[in-house]
Formats: structure tokens, sequence, C-alpha cells
């Protein structure tokens, strides 16, 4: 759930506004060729365990660090949330490059990372079981971001190498949300949708590291792809987001009492790209529109009062 509150301009603390979310999913594919390029065995994609430790790390950004180093091993012990480490470790390759692609809405709305990893012919050879990732390459300290066991089981040989590719998928709720909220005194009328999800390929394996947000004086958009309409009245803010720990992060963006003033501005719309974790200009997110119940108005800001968003970012496994 993400929220907004307000200092001076404000919203109660019981308060909340929920400008909806992603999911995610996580997948892996190996894939063992001979000295002569022809494929031995291809596992094809299916889905890994992201560990405590990894919901952890995917939170709080850090865009792929946590995600640096693939470990093997050949025990068949199903994978639990609370694993660090493998149940017996083979070897370890750091990965060989990263990749980013955007599906714009055939059928799904969706951005896609992957990284790939390169075990090299002569490095090791055995029953490959399992697979970890972590940010680590040490076979002594490493602790598990992914966990997750290989189906079917790959017999890596010792003149073969050993492709291991790591995906993860964000889906955008396209869902539009609406209610009534109280700032400075007054009631408001809100409503958010999706923002620009069609833009950007640069990869990314986090979904709360950095918030930004810019401030219009027209309309939110009509689709998933739009921009809020009219003047930007204030530009981007960006913030990264510290460990809170317990599956959330909070954070403040804020306008103090010179900024926006001059003249008085009329917040009529706010774009928060929140969820992909780049600060590039190109991140995903939402919009949301304001209008103050009583005479259709948006909300004032001047001189005399400090405008802040505190957002909250929160995540878990679904059921």
């Amino acid at each position: 759930m993400h929220y907004l509150k307000y200092k001076d301009i404000h919203i109660g603390r019981d308060e909340r506004i929920n400008l909806g979310g992603y999911k995610a999913k996580g997948e892996i594919r190996l894939v063992t060729r001979w000295p002569s390029g022809e494929i031995a065995q291809d596992t094809g994609w299916t889905r890994n365990l992201m560990t405590d430790r990894g919901l952890i790390n995917a939170g709080v950004g850090g865009l792929f660090t946590w995600v640096r180093n693939c470990h093997i091993g050949t025990s068949g012990a199903t994978p639990q949330n609370t694993d660090t480490k493998l149940g017996a470790w083979l070897a370890v390759s750091p990965d060989d490059g990263v990749s980013g692609e955007v599906n714009g809405g055939d059928p799904d709305y969706e951005c896609i990372s992957t990284m790939k990893y390169r075990f090299n012919a002569g490095q090791g050879s055995g029953i490959v079981r399992e697979l970890g990732i972590s940010d680590s390459s040490s076979p002594a300290s490493y602790l598990l971001s992914i966990h997750t066991l290989v189906t079917p089981e790959i017999n890596w040989e010792i003149t073969q190498t050993l492709d291991v590719f790591w995906r993860l998928s964000l889906f955008p709720s396209l869902i539009e949300t609406s209610g009534q909220v109280t700032i400075d005194g007054e009631l408001y009328d809100w409503v958010s949708r999706p923002s620009r999800l069609d833009l950007g390929d640069s990869p990314f394996f986090a979904w709360g590291d950095t918030t930004l947000v810019v401030n219009y004086t027209g309309n939110i958009g009509s689709g998933p792809t739009d921009f809020p309409s009219g003047t930007v009245i204030a530009g981007t803010q960006a913030k990264s987001i510290a460990d809170q720990g317990s599956g959330f992060t909070d954070t403040d963006l804020a306008y103090d009492l010179d900024d926006l003033d001059s003249p008085a501005n009329s917040i009529q719309s706010t774009r928060f790209d929140v969820f992909t974790g780049r600060s590039s200009g190109e991140d995903q997110g939402r919009q949301v529109q304001w209008n103050r119940v009583s005479d259709n108005a948006p909300i004032q800001k001047d001189e005399t009062k400090i405008l802040i968003y505190h957002v909250r970012f929160t995540w878990g496994r679904l059921p």
C-alpha cells in the first residue's frame, strides 16, 4: 500500500490514499552447451523462491547489486523462506550481463529485467539440483536472496558450459482508485490512475529505491501511458529510501515555505514515479488528481504553508 500525508497542508493521521501497487514474478532458466555450441539441456523458465532476505533487498533498492552472484548446488531439499545457504554448495559465478525490456500492454504491461551468469567448461561438474543468488561470491560467507530447486535437474558435465538466467518481471496495477481525504481542514475528492507505463527499458531489480514527484496545474491523463496535463509547477524531487525493516519503507518529500509560493499555486494533479527503483526520468508510477468537494478547486499552496508528501511502501509474498 502507498499513502500520502501532509504537514501543515495535512491529511489526518488515519487517512490514507492507496495508490495501488505492482505484482512481481521471479523466474530461472538453466542451459548447458557442448563445446560445439549445441544445447545439451534447457530447463525452460520456472518460478523461483525469494527468501526473507531477498524481500528486504528488493524493497530497499540498490538496483542489481544484490543479485550479482549465482551459486549452484546438489541438494534436492525443498527451499524455505528463511534459507540463507544452499543445501550442498557446488560452484559460483558472477553476473555476465544484464538486460531490460518493457512489454507495453500486449497482453499486459510488464517490465522485465534479466541477469545472466556463465559457468565455464572445466569450472565444475555434477548434478545441479538447486540454485541461489546473492550479493556475495564467497562460498563461506554468502547469504541468499533467491533459492530455488532446478527442475528438471541438470547433469552438468566437465566439458560443458552452464548458463543461468534469472529474470524479474513487474506487473503494474491498471485499476483506477478514488476516495476522499481531508487536506488543510477541507474535504477533497481524489482519483488515481497509472502513469506512463510504456516508457523506459533500463534494467532494475528493486521497487522502492527512489521516490519522484512532480506537481501540475492540470488534470491527470486518461490512460496508463499519459502524463497529467497543464503546467508543471514543481520539478522532480528524488530521495533514496532507507531500510525500515519489517516489509516497509518510509520517505518524506517536502516543499518548504519558499517553494511554489510566487504566485500562489493551485496543485491540481501530482505524478509519483516510485515503483521501479530508477531515477532516470523514465520510471513508472501513478498520477493523482485533487478536487475540493465544496467548490471543485485544487489544493492551494503559498508561502504560509509547508507541503510534505509522506510515502510508505509495503511489500510481501502473495498467498
